[in-house]
Order: C-alpha cells, then structure tokens, then sequence
C-alpha cells in the first residue's frame, strides 16, 4: 500500500516546468554579462537562492567552471554542484545543476550602448505546489539583477 501510494505522488513531485521572463536593464551587455559570469557574486544580488557560492574547478571562468551553491528554501537547506555547459561571451551562458533541479539558462541582448535585454530561463522539477512561489522567486532575481547592475556600473 505504501508503495502505491509513492508512485501516485512520484509525479507530483517530480514535474517539470520552465520559468521564462526578460527584463530591461540600463547597462552594457558587457557589463551585464561580467556580473552574471562572476558567480561567487550571486549571494549580492540573489540571496534568496545563493547564499554561500564557491568555484570548485580549477577553471574560475568561461566553459566548465564548476561551482558550489547553499541556499535556504523555507527551512530546508538546499546545496548543488552547477556546471557552466555552454558560455558564449556577452550572449548565453547555460548552467546545468549536477545535483538536482535542472538547468539555468541566461540570455543577453543589447538593445544599444546602455541598454540590455536580460533573460532567466529555468527548467526545473519542481512540485506543482510550490511552482508559483518558486516562479515569483525567479521574478524577484530578475529585479534584483536590475537593482544591482544600475547601482554599480553607470
């Protein structure tokens, strides 16, 4: 009975969903690009899913990188191991969770010499239950990133 009851809630708990959004950020895409590639910077602008962030590879930037990550999610702890898949300078960078949840995609576009698109896309498992606030988070990130870059590059 137990095992039946597991496997009618397996895919509840293991769906899988994707978080798209942009938003406009007033600086360069170069400048853009530097603050997200710089990962142990997350924590700064993204405490709410980056507290602690340690490169772990010998490589520090561009394809391969590898790094650490500790947030905490209500009153779970939450740690993952992120591989940087693919980094095409000033254009994308994928990150793919080694650990768990799925795979990060950043996108960056310039609009002109002061301006960028940013896009978060995140393909996740996560129960349906908790998407909403998950993808609320995400919007929050978006904002943060924002709030960031146009206070420190002008």
């Amino acid at each position: 009975m137990k095992y039946l009851f597991f496997i009618l809630l397996l895919p509840i708990i293991s769906c899988k969903a994707t978080y798209q959004n942009n938003i406009l950020i007033n600086t360069s895409v170069e400048n853009l690009f530097a603050a997200v590639s710089d990962y142990e910077k997350f924590p700064m602008y993204v405490p709410e899913f980056h507290q602690e962030v340690k490169i772990i590879s010998t490589n520090r930037a561009g394809k391969d990188v590898q790094f650490y990550n500790m947030f905490f999610w209500g009153k779970f702890k939450i740690e993952s191991t992120y591989l940087v898949s693919e980094f095409k300078k000033n254009e994308y960078i994928r990150l793919e969770n080694l650990s768990q949840y799925g795979i990060t995609e950043f996108k960056f576009e310039k609009i002109d010499a002061n301006m960028s698109k940013y896009i978060l896309i995140n393909h996740v498992k996560a129960p349906s239950f908790i998407r909403k606030n998950l993808f609320k988070s995400y919007d929050k990130e978006l904002i943060a990133l924002k709030a960031y870059c146009e206070s420190n590059f002008k």
